[in-house]
């Protein structure tokens, strides 16, 4: 029994983990958080939306931000070789119960675990064809898993095979049956909006039993991750928020806030994490030491400052969000991303509306455009789920 508890309680501890749906948790955020929240989104929907603000308009108080590279530099590792190695033991634990699946939430680096196993295993992964010959020709994708059918595969994007129309779903059916026929191993991986939806469209969730999450990270394991760039963080009221070794039984508030906005994503995290440091300036002196204060001047400078969280300006709606825009919001969760004229093709909106949208959802920040695939960011992931969410949109199950 020692040796069994001793066993579950390093599991627990372990920074990286892949836990099965009924284990996975969401970070709570502190009362006064969520009642604070609650207030803004309220009066958020009370202000103008013909304007959307920019978020590089305005000044920012707290001191510079880093750049890219700088910023790089001070944040946490993405740690894929561990992350690899934990999503290994998840699945030969998991044997013996069919074709196992990974579960992704957006940014949570379950897809980029599975590449990594794919890399250091050998195994071959099937790469998504451009989502327009999607609209045309779906049966594609059964092309590209027929090619390799005698080699071990990770599938590791099951939301970019297919789109949701009834041709693509039916060439989906097939891909999933030829999937299951294989016997080379085979690994899936799904994003959680992809699934939630395909558990109502094809009830994928009755064929695959052996189903992992990316373990969601709470404060205490925030505070590891963060401290691993050897960085003395400060928050601006004086709290060290990591840097000064173990945080104790109880982690700082902010980190709590942090990992409840976050979701226990990883990437979403990291992203607001990236998004709070400034540069403290070099001519600025701790008030403490100015006045003799002994302790304050045995305190070491911090590396960098932190934005205090009420302070700290994130994507969101400048409104109520129009109807529109969430069905656009919600498609691109559904596909982890998609082209704009794959999208005008998809919802029942003049095409150019669909342009018009995107661009003005771009200058509140809640989406972004990387080599022509219009997706939601990690800053505006928060926002966007909730206001899906409150408004009556179906969401992921994380």
């Amino acid at each position: 029994m020692g040796e069994e508890n001793g066993a579950a309680r390093a599991e627990e501890e372990k920074l990286w983990r892949f836990v099965p749906p009924h284990e996975f948790s969401t970070p709570s955020a502190p009362a006064r958080e969520a009642v604070r929240q609650g207030i803004t989104r309220f009066l958020q929907r009370f202000r103008s939306d013909e304007t959307p603000p920019s978020l590089e308009e305005a000044e920012d108080p707290h001191g510079a931000a880093l750049e890219d590279a700088a910023l790089h530099r001070r944040l946490p590792p993405f740690m894929l070789e561990e992350r690899g190695a934990r999503l290994a033991e998840a699945l030969e634990a998991a044997g013996g119960r069919g074709m196992p699946v990974v579960i992704d939430p957006p940014h949570a680096g379950g897809r980029e675990a599975l590449r990594h196993l794919a890399a250091v295993r050998g195994y071959r992964i099937a790469e998504a064809p451009p989502r327009a010959t999607l609209l045309g020709e779906p049966e594609t994708i059964l092309a590209t898993i027929e090619a390799l059918d005698a080699q071990p595969l990770v599938v590791p994007a099951l939301e970019r095979l297919f789109l949701r129309t009834p041709q693509s779903l039916e060439a989906l059916r097939l891909l999933l049956d030829r999937l299951q026929e294989r016997t080379a191993p085979t690994v899936l991986g799904c994003g959680s909006w992809a699934w939630r939806f395909l558990e109502e469209a094809i009830e994928i969730d009755v064929s695959f039993q052996a189903r992992l999450v990316p373990g969601p990270l709470d404060a205490a394991r925030l505070h590891r991750w963060f401290s691993m760039p050897a960085l003395r963080c400060v928050e601006r009221s004086g709290g060290v928020l990591v840097g000064d070794g173990p945080c104790g039984d109880e982690p700082p508030e902010y980190l709590r806030r942090l990992a409840a906005s976050a979701r226990g994503s990883a990437g979403t995290a990291r992203a607001l994490w990236g998004e709070a440091l400034r540069l403290p300036p070099p001519e600025e002196e701790p008030e403490e030491s100015a006045a003799g204060n002994e302790d304050a001047e045995k305190r070491p400078r911090p590396d960098l400052l932190v934005v205090p969280w009420q302070q700290l300006k994130l994507p969101a709606f400048p409104g109520k969000a129009a109807r529109d825009d969430l069905m656009l919001l919600q498609l691109l969760l559904l596909h982890d991303g998609l082209e704009e004229t794959v999208a005008r093709a998809m919802l029942p909106f003049e095409p150019a509306r669909i342009g018009t949208r995107l661009r003005s959802l771009a200058r509140a920040g809640l989406v972004a455009c990387e080599d022509g695939l219009w997706h939601v960011p990690p800053l505006a992931y928060p926002s966007v789920r909730h206001e899906l969410s409150s408004t009556g949109f179906w969401v992921d199950g994380y």
